[in-house]
């Protein structure tokens, strides 16, 4: 987590970090969030943290890069943020920083499931208070929205060199993975993130219990039933009657590995080929 500031990182989609394996502590009794947590300054290594399974696996994996909340006024933040609270108390290594944003939270794009721009102002926010020299995000395969591609990391990482007037890198480094993929590889080299699994906040619910129902829930249930954490399988969109937003959701996570769903060659056909259309930059 300290080391040389200077040091470029290296191109390379992925590249696991070694670090030393954090002491839990146990939870406290109370949850109190501030607007701002943890110093506001120049970190050479940041990453965009949203308190989901994501944001934790890839701050494990990366050797723990300052974590910083960008608020949005989006409905879920105190959700969020509670979760990130709850990390700092059980992780004596993990300093979250929170900071402000454009406030877009709440122009959703219903049909795509995601907020249109949160990337770029996410990133833009974190370039501004922090100063770093990499950005690291949590995207992996089969995110939805064109903020998500490596085309765009690639224009991002020359705006904001070219605003800062030094180089800033914008990295996904596990991109090439699904949700499910990057969850197994985490337990695997740090089988304790399991325990801090549900302190972490997928739901786009912004206050109560995990809905179980929208897509940031299934496809965290979906990589959790891959993973071995859950002994019963998720109910599919058609299920829980998300629609077609919950189907590309499905689709991304892997159809064709679902027990008990019959598909026919054609519809088989493109669920593998959505995989490999996301996975183009």
């Amino acid at each position: 987590m300290g080391g040389n500031t200077t040091a470029s990182y290296p191109d390379r989609a992925l590249r696991l970090v070694p670090r030393p394996v954090p002491r839990l502590v146990s939870r406290s009794g109370g949850t109190v969030v501030g607007e701002l947590s943890g110093p506001v300054g120049p970190a050479p290594w940041v990453q965009l943290f949203t308190a989901g399974l994501d944001s934790l696996c890839v701050w494990y994996l990366m050797g723990g890069p300052t974590p910083v909340f960008v608020r949005l006024q989006a409905p879920y933040e105190m959700a969020a943020m509670e979760s990130i609270e709850l990390l700092r108390q059980r992780i004596p290594s993990f300093h979250p920083v929170i900071v402000p944003g454009p406030p877009i939270g709440e122009n959703v794009d219903e049909d795509a499931g995601y907020v249109p721009h949160r990337n770029l102002a996410l990133l833009v926010a974190a370039a501004a208070w922090l100063r770093p020299q990499v950005i690291f995000t949590g995207s992996v395969l089969g995110d939805p929205g064109p903020d998500r591609s490596r085309r765009f990391d690639r224009a991002t990482t020359r705006a904001l060199s070219v605003g800062e007037g030094a180089p800033i890198r914008v990295i996904a480094p596990a991109r090439r993975w699904t949700k499910s993929g990057l969850l197994r590889r985490t337990l695997a080299m740090y089988p304790e993130v399991a325990d801090l699994l549900p302190l972490t906040r997928s739901c786009y619910l912004p206050v109560g219990p995990p809905c179980t129902e929208c897509p940031g829930c299934f496809r965290r249930a979906v990589a959790e039933y891959h993973s071995g954490l859950r002994g019963e399988r998720p109910k599919l969109p058609a299920e829980i009657g998300v629609g077609a937003t919950g189907w590309t959701e499905a689709r991304t996570v892997g159809l064709h590995r679902w027990p008990g769903l019959a598909l026919d060659g054609a519809v088989a056909g493109l669920a593998l080929a959505g995989l490999r259309l996301r996975r183009a930059p």
